[in-house]
This record gives C-alpha cells, sequence and structure tokens, in this order.
C-alpha cells in the first residue's frame, strides 16, 4: 500500500501537471504550480503543491499496519512546459530542480494501513510552514469515494486545462474543515463503506480559483476478512529448490463466490520510484526497480481499461528483483499457494495474498492478508574429516597444536595407521610432557611385552602411546576399535598398567564396535574381552500379608487448559500488489 501512496501522490500532481516540482508561491516555497489561463471570461485558475521534501505529508492511521522497505522518490525531467488547448495556455514551471537531473524525495513512512469494515481511519496532515500557521491559513480535507477509472478520467481532463471533473469529485467527498494552528491537523473518519479511496488536504476550498495542495493519499476499506496460514520461517535443501506453502482462507465471504487470488513473494530491499517526464503525455513514465508501472500513461504497459490480475501479476515479476508470484482462479472461499524460491536469495520476504471477486464484477480486490517470511538454505554437510593415521612406533610431528603453556588450539584426532587406536582431545585442553613443557607429538606403538599377570578374558589389542610421562588435564579419550564377533557373550574393558598400581581396570563406554575411556597420561592400553559373570537369583523373601489400608479417590486434576491458536492477520496495503490493484477497473 506504500507503493499506492506514492503512486496516488504522483499520478494525481502528474496527471494534472506533468511534472511534480515547483515554484514560490503565496510565500510559501512549493514543489509544483500550474497556472491555466483562459482566453474567455472564465476565471485565470492555478494548482500550487506543496514539497513533500520539506515534510508535506498525509500520514494515515488506524486499522491494520504493515512494515514495508525503504522508498525513494526520484523525478528525472523537464522543470518548465506550456501548452495551448481549447482556447487554455497551461504552464508548468518550478525552480527547485534542474531539466533532467534526478530530483530525490525520500518517503517517510515505514508502514500503512489496511483497513476493514468498522475501522476509524485518522488522516493527520503534516504542514511543515510556519507561515501556514503564523498567517491563519485553514485546512480543508477531503475524503473521496472513487474508483481508478473515475479517478483516471478527472486527472485526464485535468491535464487538458479542465478542472471541472476534478472539483465535481471533490464535490461529492466528505469534507472537513480545521484552522491550522500547529503544523500537525488531524481528522477521524468512521463508518465508511468498504471500497477504495482518496484523501486530499488543501490549504484552499475546492471552489476556489486558486488551490495549493499540500497532499494526497489513498486507502481501501476491505470488504471480508481474511488468515493466511504460512511458515514464517522456511529452510530449503538447496538455493535451487524449496517452496513456500500456504493457505490463504476468505472467512466471512459467500463459498459460491468465484475469486482470483495472487500470491506474490517480495524480497525485503529498498524500491525505488522513478518518474521520468519530457513535458508530454507519451514521454511519461512511472517506474519501479526500472519495471515500468506507467508507460506513457499506460498502467503497466496497457490502457488502464486493460489493467487486469494478469497485468499485476506481470508487474510484479518485474518490478522485484527476486520475487515469487503465483496466481489462480476458482470457486471458493480457500486458495492454496505453493511458491517455488529456487534461485531466489536468503533472507526477508513480504508474503501478500490479495483476492478479486470475478462472481461480481462490481468488486477488485475485497480480501488481502499479508505475513513475513525468512527463508533459509540448509549449510551443506560436511563430511567428518578423516584423522590423521599415524604408523606404530613412529612419531608424527607437529601432532597436537598447542601454544606456550601446552594448551590445545585446535580439537583433533588422531589414529594409529590402522585406525584401530585413537586419541581425542579438545580445544582448552592441556597436554604437556614429562618435563612440563607443551607437548607436540604423539607415537602409537606396539608394547613387545606386557606385565604379568594378566588381567582376566581374552586380549583383544594391547597399544602404547607416548612419549612416556605425557599428561592431559582435562583428560583425553583413547578408543579402540574391536570385532564385535570376536567379543561374542563377553564385555569390553580397557585397562592401564602403572609400575605403582599394575593393571587398573578403566572406565568404559561401548559405542558401536569402539571402547572408549578416559585418560589423563599416556600409558600402555589394553582391550580384554571379559566374561559375563550371571547373576545369581536373589533369595526370595516370605512377605507377611499386609492388611490393604483403604485408599481414597483421588479427585481429578482439572484439565489442561488448551490455548487456541491465534493468527494475527496483518491485514494491510501490499507494497506491489495494491500499486497496481489501486489502478484497476471494476471489470476484469
Amino acid at each position: 500500500m506504500k507503493k499506492l501512496i506514492i503512486v496516488t501522490f504522483v499520478l494525481s500532481v502528474l496527471f494534472s501537471s506533468c511534472l511534480i516540482l515547483s515554484v514560490s508561491a503565496n510565500g510559501l516555497d512549493p514543489l509544483a504550480r500550474v497556472d491555466i489561463k483562459h482566453s474567455g471570461d472564465e476565471t485565470d485558475e492555478s494548482l500550487t503543491v506543496l514539497d513533500p521534501a520539506e515534510g508535506n505529508w498525509i500520514e494515515l492511521q488506524g486499522g491494520e499496519g504493515v512494515a514495508i522497505p525503504p522508498v525513494a522518490l526520484v523525478y528525472n525531467g523537464v522543470n518548465s512546459v506550456t501548452h495551448v488547448e481549447d482556447g487554455r495556455t497551461i504552464t508548468v514551471t518550478s525552480t527547485k530542480i534542474v531539466p533532467y537531473v534526478d530530483y530525490p524525495v525520500a518517503y517517510p513512512f515505514n508502514s500503512h494501513p489496511f483497513y476493514h469494515q468498522n475501522d476509524c481511519v485518522t488522516v493527520e496532515v503534516q504542514v511543515q510552514s510556519e507561515l501556514v500557521v503564523e498567517n491563519g491559513y485553514e485546512c480543508y480535507i477531503y475524503l473521496v469515494k472513487t474508483g481508478p477509472a473515475e479517478l483516471m478520467d478527472a486527472l485526464n481532463a485535468g491535464i487538458h486545462g479542465n478542472t471541472t471533473p476534478i472539483r465535481n469529485l471533490f464535490s461529492t467527498a466528505i469534507n472537513k474543515t480545521i484552522p491550522i494552528e500547529d503544523t500537525s491537523i488531524s481528522e477521524t473518519f468512521c463508518g465508511l463503506e468498504p471500497g477504495d479511496y482518496g484523501v486530499a488536504a488543501t490549504l484552499d476550498p475546492y471552489t476556489a480559483p486558486d488551490i495549493t495542495l499540500i497532499s494526497v493519499s489513498a486507502f481501501t476499506i476491505l470488504e471480508h476478512d481474511s488468515t493466511l496460514d504460512v511458515p514464517t520461517e522456511v529452510t530449503r535443501p538447496s538455493e535451487s529448490e524449496g517452496s513456500v506453502d500456504g493457505e490463504f482462507t476468505i472467512t466471512d465471504g459467500s463459498a459460491n463466490a468465484k475469486y482470483t487470488f495472487i500470491a506474490a513473494l517480495i524480497k525485503d530491499e529498498p524500491y525505488t520510484v522513478r518518474l521520468e517526464c519530457d513535458g508530454t503525455k507519451a514521454g511519461t513514465d512511472l517506474m519501479v526497480n526500472n519495471a515500468l508501472l506507467v508507460d506513457g500513461f499506460k498502467i503497466g504497459g496497457v490502457g488502464v481499461n486493460k489493467v487486469n490480475s494478469s497485468t499485476v501479476y506481470n508487474w510484479i515479476t518485474g518490478a522485484s528483483t527476486a520475487a515469487s508470484v503465483e496466481k489462480g482462479t476458482k470457486t471458493g472461499n480457500t486458495y492454496e499457494f505453493e511458491l517455488p524460491v529456487g534461485g531466489l536469495p536468503d533472507g526477508d520476504y513480504f508474503l501478500y495474498v490479495a483476492a478479486w471477486n470475478v462472481t461480481n464484477p462490481a468488486q477488485r480486490v475485497v480480501a488481502f492478508s499479508q505475513e513475513r517470511v525468512k527463508i533459509e538454505t540448509e549449510p551443506p554437510s560436511t563430511p567428518s574429516p578423516t584423522p590423521p593415521r599415524v604408523p606404530l612406533g613412529r612419531s608424527y610431528k607437529p601432532t597436537i597444536p598447542t601454544d606456550f603453556m601446552g594448551i590445545v588450539t585446535t580439537s583433533l584426532t588422531l589414529c594409529s595407521d590402522d585406525g584401530r587406536a585413537c586419541a581425542s582431545m579438545h580445544t582448552g585442553t592441556t597436554a604437556q610432557d614429562a618435563k612440563g613443557q607443551p607437548l607436540k607429538e604423539i607415537t602409537f606403538s606396539v608394547p613387545p611385552d606386557l606385565p604379568t599377570p594378566l588381567p582376566p578374558g581374552v586380549l583383544v589389542l594391547a597399544i602404547q602411546l607416548g612419549p612416556e610421562g605425557a599428561t592431559f588435564s582435562p583428560p583425553i579419550e583413547v578408543c579402540i576399535t574391536f570385532d564385535p564377533a570376536e567379543l561374542a557373550g563377553k564385555i569390553p574393558v580397557i585397562y592401564t598398567y602403572s609400575a605403582a598400581e599394575g593393571w587398573k581396570a578403566l572406565e568404559t563406554t561401548v559405542v558401536g564396535n569402539k571402547a572408549c575411556a578416559k585418560v589423563d597420561h599416556f600409558s600402555i592400553f589394553v582391550l580384554f574381552a571379559e566374561s559375563v559373570v550371571p547373576t545369581p537369583p536373589p533369595t526370595p523373601e516370605v512377605t507377611p500379608p499386609i492388611t490393604p489400608t483403604p485408599v481414597a479417590t483421588p479427585t481429578p486434576p482439572p484439565p489442561f487448559p488448551m490455548v487456541p491458536l491465534v493468527i494475527i492477520i496483518a491485514i494491510v496495503a501490499v507494497v506491489i500488489i495494491a500499486a497496481v490493484a489501486y489502478m484497476m477497473l471494476k471489470t476484469r
């Protein structure tokens, strides 16, 4: 809907002057001035447009708002044009711009409301001129319910110097006159019927020959409520795959009505609305991110009478650098969609879904919902690195990355040449040799002899880790791989040997075909397969009978409260869809 405000503002001034930029009038410093001089007895007329770059805007409040991406307005074209038609001389002048040099205006708002029936609309007018306040001006607010075709006809007449259709529109408007005592004026309108509305704020009544326009805006009051059920985060397997799937439901519409639905997923990125004008209708173009919205006064490249949902579809796909759009027509209130996201970049997106009532041609957009969706791609699976193999009896240098204090700086696992014995240590482990110096190497070797007597069980594998006297804090993990067939019915246990304590069984953890134990120093480590000692059955005890004590029937706990799923749907104006949708006729 932000695009809707921008487009409405630009078009309203553009189509009555082919410029949006200005000269000084009435002591003010406006954006544009259009003078219409009549050759007969008619009173000359003028339209002065205040400069939005100085903060002259209409901000709509109430309803349900939606955050939108940043929008920049840029004008490039003539700064003066005069033409004569039907005895009228129409002159447009500007002193603020240089011909064919970009004139930027930053749009000041980051959200815009959409309205439902029974919502009140608050119009806040910002007038950034102390002269307006000091000289006792009045603000005239006009709220007009009008369709795009009627608005376009009135603007087209204004181009030719005939202001009567525009003034007639204002005559049917709900209007308020408010003394300007501050730079901010507001008025609230309630009880509005569903439909499209334009709102204008001026410093003069519409009947005056000379009118100063503060700003214009537009909004829509939807006929139906709707819900949008869609995941807010979507993770896809790769950048070339994936989709955003959802369901849009018109909650209070007729199940027999036929609707055209458009679902659009659009990247949350800056948008530039660019107006180019050489002083002629044919040379007037309005673009959004280099996609033509108005081409020589044609909406979406076609005449306004031919604008339809297909035009909207084609324009959206061209206006956004990253978008996925789906269109479908069906009978019923529910629309299931699947928007492919293959090829779109990861990031935040706006998802907009709108419905047009095809059964009733008098309806245009009758329901709308919006949601934000974050698209992410699963990181590629990284295969576990194969630990370096160290030949038995040989050193691997440098084996352990340690700093000057012997602290391991990178977690690693080192294995013997045959892979059956491995030692794993983590970052932060202190690894030192027998002299307390940083440990830089490790050796795997087969001990030539094993001290006797050996522990009970079958010897599976014996290794000696060196250098002798190396210590670790906290302990590291030593694992030995075994063949499960060799240990059928037996328990694998790792033992270590020291001259002071002899053989000592370590607390052994078995995972698959690996037996692992924590060790704080290097020594001889042997994996034995011990027989399982059967546990004798317990001697039965004779328990005297116990007289049961009556137990009170427990009070059942209260049922667990079920929290209903509440979907808060931001029914707001669509950044791209509504801009074109607002231009649509009452018929397709």
